[in-house]
């Protein structure tokens, strides 16, 4: 099999694993979303959402998990820097490079390690972009129940970042807060809940 045709599979198999692996880290944020809320109106007794099955069951229908992946497949990501599609087309092409300058010079350790290392390249975008589908489907799924607000939190320790470190706190318009600014971030976004709020649309 030749280089190219080696590079393009192996690709083509990377994709349709991790979409499907999105798709499942998507569905596994929209339930983790849903109990969230359920929770907070729990604990507080009434938020300033309004939230209850039929609510959810609308939520349910309007996000898909698809949609969640390709929204945010589609776009760019201010981590990675790139286009998710563009940059998989990109590190095909320098695979392919590399396997075959290794075979023209019969170096059998230089085409192991373009290998290994396209591999942790794909293994790291994919990564970031799991993470990116989970914290954008929650904040969507809270979004469409009637959250406004979310407060950024910091794991307030020796390791938050200089980039982390001054957002920790702070409060943002639901459509206005920021992504994780590096690979690995580990801040939190939360609901800002006005406590004992009547949830109940009928009064």
């Amino acid at each position: 099999m030749k280089a190219d045709d080696i590079a393009e599979e192996s690709y083509v198999i990377m994709e349709k694993e991790n979409k499907k692996q999105f798709k499942k880290i998507a569905d596994d944020a929209i339930e983790y979303a849903l109990v969230y809320l359920e929770e907070l109106q729990e604990i507080y007794g009434g938020t300033d959402f309004f939230f209850d099955e039929k609510e959810k069951e609308k939520i349910k229908e309007e996000l898909t998990a698809d949609k969640e992946v390709e929204k945010v497949v589609k776009s760019y990501n201010i981590v990675t820097g790139y286009l998710y599609d563009r940059e998989q087309k990109r590190k095909q092409a320098r695979l392919k490079e590399g396997m075959m300058a290794a075979k023209k010079a019969e170096d059998r350790d230089f085409y192991k390690k373009t290998i290994k290392t396209n591999t942790d390249l794909w293994y790291t975008q994919s990564k970031q972009y799991a993470e990116d589908i989970a914290d954008n489907t929650v904040l969507d799924v809270w979004k469409v129940a009637g959250v406004t607000k979310i407060k950024w939190v910091t794991m307030r320790d020796e390791k938050v970042c200089k980039e982390c470190g001054p957002l920790d706190g702070k409060i943002f318009d639901i459509d206005k807060v920021p992504p994780k600014p590096h690979y690995r971030c580990r801040c939190l976004k939360v609901p800002v809940v006005i406590k004992g709020i009547n949830t109940d649309k009928g009064e």
